[in-house]
């Protein structure tokens, strides 16, 4: 199994059989969260502009976002995990839209087998990623630079995917001591890190296709 490891926001993103989509804190979180909690589809946009017309043209949206950290005046939903875990959204259509992963994601829109992934549905996204033999491990990292709680999952997982007998715990650990959680914690979203980091709250992978993120079948 080939295995590439990038910086979605800075590196060239290899062509690949399989990608797997990391923003642990928060949008690869958040995303698979709201799929579990009843959402029919995620539609994910960069430009703000450009959500915020598509909010107009589709009133019945739930919009989730955020920019540098915090939630976007108007929008229904900041992109927390652990705000997101106490709503069901049932049937609805989430409009998503972040400072880092959805930036990443225009990149790679073109790309196929797309999964958006971090520890909460991690075993369902493996067992996915572990049919195909060239993935390539995408990072969302910051507007500043890498993000390190990243690059712990990151390695997690390339590290399973290469049969490794590696526990989640040490890892888990990392990503709650990191840069990232303190940022987090700094712009008084502490309490989202600990939601960001159990494993497999959710049991279904999240795959990007056709201009929308959708439970994996």
């Amino acid at each position: 199994m080939k295995i590439s490891i990038v910086e979605g926001r800075k590196d060239i993103i290899p062509h690949a059989e399989a990608y797997a989509l990391i923003d642990i804190f928060r949008s690869t979180s958040t995303i698979p969260l709201l799929l579990r909690n009843g959402a029919s589809k995620v539609v994910p946009v960069f430009r703000l502009n450009t959500a915020r017309a598509m909010m107009k043209r589709n009133p019945d949206f739930i919009a989730v976002g955020e920019r540098y950290g915090f939630k976007i005046p108007q929008f229904d939903y900041g992109n927390s995990p652990a705000d997101i875990l106490k709503h069901s959204f049932e049937g609805k259509s989430i409009l998503f839209t972040s400072t880092n992963c959805t930036r990443v994601l225009e990149r790679m829109r073109e790309r196929d087998n797309i999964f958006v992934t971090s520890f909460v549905n991690f075993t369902a996204t493996y067992e996915h990623l572990i049919g195909f033999d060239d993935i390539a491990i995408v990072m969302s990292g910051r507007p500043d630079g890498s993000a390190d709680e990243d690059q712990i999952f990151a390695l997690f997982l390339e590290q399973k995917l290469k049969g490794k007998d590696v526990e989640p715990a040490s890892f888990i650990e990392m990503a709650r001591k990191s840069n990232g959680a303190r940022r987090l914690k700094l712009i008084g979203y502490g309490r989202d890190v600990i939601p960001a980091t159990t494993m497999d709250t959710v049991r279904s992978a999240a795959v990007y296709q056709n201009d929308r993120i959708v439970t994996a079948k």
